[in-house]
């Protein structure tokens, strides 16, 4: 780094991404490019830096154990989830008779509506 008529030493970077840097997005993409689901009727869907998890009601592997495994993954690859970002919502059908109660993970928050940019 150049700073004035001051060059700096030389320093190597092992960890994380430049927050709003041009290739940020593209270097969080390739980093995340293993994470999946347990399940394979379960989803993630990625874009740039944001994550969404879909877990189906009669899924083999239930919502605890997803979140988990992410956040196993995310440990391993010296990432950070910001809990407080992290939000949960249930979808379900009009009928009553069909209804069926949230199953929420301790320290997210549950939300009825959200927006997805």
């Amino acid at each position: 780094m150049k700073c004035n008529e001051s060059i700096s030493l030389p320093a190597s970077i092992n960890t994380s991404i430049v927050q709003e840097s041009g290739i940020g997005p593209m270097l969080y993409a390739i980093m995340e490019s293993d994470l999946h689901t347990l399940s394979i009727m379960n989803m993630l869907i990625k874009y740039a830096d944001d994550t969404n998890m879909i877990v189906l009601a009669d899924s083999d592997v239930d919502l605890f154990e997803e979140m988990n495994y992410v956040k196993q993954w995310a440990q391993q690859n010296r990432m950070f989830i910001n809990i407080a970002k992290t939000k949960e919502i249930a979808f379900k059908q009009a009928n009553p008779r069909l209804y069926i109660t949230p199953v929420s993970v301790s320290e997210v928050q549950q939300v009825s509506s959200a927006k997805l940019l």
